[in-house]
């Protein structure tokens, strides 16, 4: 793994992340859980997928991911950190024109302007 510092990797592990690779990509993955609630309970639950790249291709992995992954059932995001790739715009793929969901590609590297639909992820990076 390329973030070698274990604060860093113990406080990921800690928000539910685990160790992931596919196809030469390696880095970490959560699934989050989000419910709808009312007055007679739970009326939708859906999910979001993050995943921080550690080891990757560049380019190469950015448009691997856009041409590989799909749709999932009930994921309504799937999102992408690259990191130490820098690229100024986040990449986007819509499934079914966002009915059935999105995925969203960025690198980030130190000293680059931060996206806001990452800062979440970047925060826990950075708490470590």
């Amino acid at each position: 793994m390329l973030i070698v510092n274990s604060k860093i990797r113990e406080c990921l592990i800690q928000v539910g992340f685990t160790p992931w690779t596919d196809n030469g990509l390696q880095g970490y993955y959560r699934r989050n859980t989000f419910k709808k609630d009312s007055m007679i309970g739970v009326v939708a639950e859906y999910y979001a997928e993050d995943y921080i790249v550690e080891q990757h291709s560049g380019v190469d992995s950015v448009e691997y991911i856009l041409a590989n992954y799909k749709a999932k059932a009930d994921v309504v995001k799937q999102r992408f950190l690259l990191w130490q790739h820098p690229q100024e715009k986040v990449k986007v793929k819509s499934f079914a024109l966002g009915f059935k969901g999105w995925l969203e590609v960025w690198g980030y590297q130190e000293n680059c302007k931060p996206q806001k639909k990452f800062r979440d992820l970047l925060e826990l990076l950075e708490l470590g």
